[in-house]
């Protein structure tokens, strides 16, 4: 094992290199786990391999583990490669499967016989790319598994403000995607950070390859200011209506790769659907300044039903029957799943409301846009808050078995992120 002290904004970090996987440890007591990672090849022989030391999420940190090190550890001539079929294990659930392997030697597939039999560990909301994989282990740990092809970008906020909106379990603070699949300023990769964060930072990664430029394409001249800082790019928005923008991103290896830097303020959940035989309901959240009202805001809902049939509303917030969201600041002090005992500062006041569409079982795309409350009907427009284009777009998927459920888009150039 080696370890390597590093300084963070006067913070010492210790990133600690152990059998292939990389963590860091801001001073913090680590608690770990040992996790099997098991696989079928090509010929649908099953596979695993020991991870030791993986840090919990009680820690805020994510294990990075290279494909390379997957080996089977009765083979060390069979490794991992990306695209096979895939979970995680805890370690005293596969060690009983194979103290006694009868039922499961017999299996077909076994990694279906595993998470038929409750042996393999939810990825709660882990993402795939075509180089890297997440998962976030049933919220207990968070492992993130990359190839020689995988471009990480860590999202960041800099400038006087510090909005922490509480959307998608706090996944904007010190996030990191994997962008190598943005090939082209047309399909770039999306990463995301709040709409009123008018200063955001991007950088590279020692994994992957730090940044060597960051360019803005398609706006005009001024619009958006990018320097360097040490490993660090800080991109600085003069205007709100600059929500989504591409950058082309260039890295110290020679990796080239497509980021979109979509802005939001409006966020979007599931679809909820009210009981059997009743309708759905979208209900779209609004995270705003603290020194605004909920009274300030009104939604514009542009929607598509699937008769073809199309509708313009304007909405006003509503309660949401638990919180009146309307009114009460927070600040993410213990808020769900974010910790702010491992936060290096205090996120800006802000504020929530909801909007609700309770009739949506039969719309088919819904086009969000919020405005300033007034500004259609007032003599001068008003403005908009957030949505640009077409604003934020909430389409209907099938999914799971055929069900009908909707998911968060983001519209943008007229294609879908998802």
């Amino acid at each position: 094992m080696r370890k390597i002290l590093k300084k963070v904004s006067g913070i010492a970090i210790a990133l600690v290199f152990v059998m292939g996987i990389v963590v860091s440890m801001s001073n913090v007591k680590a608690a770990t786990r040992n996790i099997y990672f098991v696989w079928l090849d090509g010929s649908n022989n099953f596979h695993y391999h020991k991870l030791t030391g993986i840090l919990t999420s009680d820690t805020g940190e994510t294990n990075y583990v290279s494909v390379a090190t997957l080996k089977d550890d009765n083979d060390a001539s069979v490794t991992y490669a990306m695209g096979q079929s895939y979970e995680f294990v805890k370690e005293a659930d596969l060690d009983g499967v194979l103290a006694d392997p009868t039922e499961f030697n017999a299996a077909e597939n076994k990694l279906e016989w595993l998470h038929d039999h409750d042996k393999t560990i939810d990825p709660a909301g882990g993402a795939r790319t075509a180089h890297s994989f997440t998962t976030n282990g049933d919220m207990d740990f968070r492992i993130t598994v990359y190839d020689q092809y995988y471009i990480a970008a860590k999202v960041g906020v800099a400038g006087a403000n510090n909005y922490e909106p509480d959307f998608a379990g706090g996944l904007f603070i010190d996030s990191t995607y994997d962008v190598s699949g943005g090939t082209s300023a047309s399909k770039p990769a999306v990463v995301k950070s709040y709409l009123l964060n008018d200063t955001v930072t991007l950088q590279g990664s020692d994994l992957s390859g730090q940044f060597a430029s960051v360019t803005a394409l398609d706006v005009p001249e001024g619009a958006v200011e990018v320097h360097k800082e040490g490993n660090v790019f800080i991109i600085e928005f003069k205007s709100n209506f600059y929500d989504r923008v591409v950058f082309q991103v260039k890295t110290t290896d020679n990796k080239t790769a497509y980021v979109m830097v979509a802005r939001l303020a409006l966020y979007l959940d599931r679809a909820e659907d009210r009981g059997p035989g009743k309708d759905r309901s979208v209900r779209p959240t609004l995270y705003y300044s603290n020194a605004n009202s909920y009274q300030d805001w009104q939604l514009v809902a542009n929607i598509t039903y699937k008769s073809g049939k199309k509708e313009v509303r304007l909405l006003n917030p509503v309660l949401n029957g638990i919180n009146d969201m309307n009114t009460d600041p927070f600040t993410n002090e213990m808020d769900g799943d974010i910790d702010m005992s491992m936060r290096t500062s205090q996120p800006t006041k802000m504020k929530k409301c909801q909007f609700l569409l309770a009739d949506a079982k039969q719309m088919k795309e819904i086009k969000l846009t919020v405005i300033r409350k007034g500004a259609l009907t007032a003599d001068t427009y008003t403005g908009t808050f957030t949505g640009s284009g077409d604003g934020l777009v909430y389409r209907e998927v099938s999914v799971h078995g055929g069900r009908d459920t909707a998911k968060e888009v983001i519209y943008y150039e007229g294609q879908v992120f998802e």
